[in-house]
């Protein structure tokens, strides 16, 4: 079982990597085009596709991710008719919202941002992701739930990025003496139309594969089962929740603070969000493998996969994260950001990264709360966070005009609250930790490591970009050989 979520996790990685490196020269390409406050407004249009993707969804991902491993398998003609029922909600409900958006943006961008100029047009463009997104959600699960990342990755990630990378150089070279805004706007089409060909793409090979969507196509309606039915309301208001968690934060800010504001936000969070790339890959092989081993009430095998995958997850991005401390100041340099903005994201960054290396610690915890039994627990540790965040920064954004700062503080201990419960609920709950004495050791390790990297003032050159990333994995893999080599043996098997 190892093996196989190694083996689809490496086509994950590597696919992964390839998009996260086009991704971020593509997004510093386009602010250093663009300015911040464009791109501010940018992210605050999608910060409102994420919501509306997430209220339209109904948590159909998680019914697929949950159910489909086995009925796939079992039960094809019954998967048929669900897709079938989920496809016609998908359409009429992306028809609808589009509507809405389309008659009524000028109305929405006074009312939401009221600060932003020229924005009803941007907004409308964006939100057209939202019936693409709703769709690549139920193709993405099922790629998942039948554990094809390879296909998924290839198309759904690389040919993506490569498809936004190339339109996005080609177009704004031609296109350099026309207005920002219009460059812009080249820019929201590019990435919807890379990801209609994708779409039509997995579509028909998931079909050729499997034969899940049916030819004849029709309104009926299907009866499902109560006990997915259940599971899906619940794990629909988990998503709610959980995006009241994630998208609070970025969507007050949107509304509250200026364009630029969000757009140096989002800057911050390119580049924190590096050192998590690695548990995006291995949770969409982890989910439904631990709803298998669960079904089957193997929490032994549940047990081992946990510590195993999140050493190996932690030995990855621990000494990256150092790298990303280290190197902060260069890393900022390439988004064309000032002096003075340097110095005061600088710090709020590497609070980010801490935070993010506190999530790291418990592994995919996430998955195992909400595919092991524990969507109520997790649905109360998500509803706490998300009412803490907004809570706390409409105090801090609103009545006492604070900034980014207060931001920063708020993430960091709305995530050592979410990585602490779910810690708790599943030793508690299920039995198992992801802790052993070699993981613990690494943690160990890594604290005066992770300090020096904070507090260096080593004068950067060349030969540190070269020489510091290799001489910090080499020192994490010849102190941990013997883990690394448990591991890997146990991959081959």
């Amino acid at each position: 079982m190892l093996r196989l979520i190694i083996r689809q996790t490496n086509w994950a990685i590597l696919g992964n990597f390839l998009t996260f490196l086009l991704g971020l020269i593509v997004t510093t390409y386009v602010v250093r085009e663009i300015g911040t406050e464009l791109w501010g407004q940018y992210k605050a249009a999608h910060d409102f596709v994420i919501i509306s993707d997430t209220v339209l969804s109904l948590g159909f991902p998680f019914v697929i991710l949950k159910f489909f491993p086995n009925l796939i398998q079992y039960d094809l003609e019954k998967s048929k008719s669900i897709i079938n029922s989920i496809f016609k909600y998908l359409i009429v409900s992306s028809l609808l919202f589009i509507s809405i958006v389309f008659f009524f943006q000028d109305v929405l961008s006074n009312l939401l941002y009221s600060d932003y100029n020229d924005f009803s047009f941007l907004l409308f463009l964006v939100c057209l992701h939202v019936p693409i997104s709703l769709f690549l959600g139920i193709i993405n699960s099922l790629y998942r739930s039948i554990l094809k990342i390879k296909e998924l990755i290839i198309y759904g990630s690389v040919v993506y990025s490569l498809i936004r990378a190339t339109l996005t150089f080609i177009i704004f070279h031609y296109t350099e003496f026309l207005d920002l805004k219009i460059r812009l706007f080249y820019f929201v089409s590019i990435e919807l139309f890379g990801q209609l060909v994708i779409l039509f793409i997995l579509y028909f090979l998931l079909n050729k594969r499997i034969k899940i969507f049916s030819k004849k196509f029709t309104f009926d309606s299907a009866p499902v089962d109560e006990k997915i039915r259940a599971y899906g309301w619940v794990m629909y208001k988990n998503s709610l929740i959980s995006l009241l968690s994630t998208q609070a934060i970025p969507f007050l800010l949107s509304i509250l603070l200026l364009a630029e504001q969000r757009g140096i936000y989002a800057i911050m969070l390119t580049v924190t969000g590096v050192s998590m790339f690695l548990n995006k890959n291995l949770r969409k092989v982890f989910s439904p493998i631990i709803s298998k081993l669960f079904l089957e009430k193997k929490i032994d095998k549940m047990n081992e996969i946990y510590k195993d995958t999140t050493f190996i997850l932690n030995i990855f991005t621990i000494p990256f994260s150092f790298l990303l401390i280290f190197f902060i100041d260069e890393l900022l340099l390439v988004f064309k950001l000032e002096y003075q903005q340097i110095i005061y994201c600088k710090p709020l960054i590497i609070i980010l990264i801490i935070s993010k290396m506190l999530s790291l610690i418990v592994g995919n915890s996430g998955s195992i709360m909400t595919m092991a039994g524990n969507e109520r627990e997790e649905t109360t540790i998500q509803f706490i966070r998300g009412s803490s965040n907004v809570i706390f920064a409409l105090l801090f954004l609103y009545f006492m005009n604070y900034g980014l700062e207060a931001v920063v503080l708020i993430v960091f201990c709305s995530t050592l609250f979410e990585a602490s419960s779910q810690f708790y609920f599943i030793k508690k709950k299920i039995g198992i930790t992801p802790f052993n004495k070699d993981f613990t050791n690494l943690i160990l390790f890594s604290l005066p490591i992770i300090y020096y990297a904070i507090f260096q003032n080593i004068d950067i050159n060349v030969f540190h970009y070269f020489f510091i990333p290799i001489l910090i994995y080499l020192l994490y893999y010849i102190l941990f050989f013997e883990k690394i080599k448990s591991v890997y043996n146990k991959i081959k098997k």
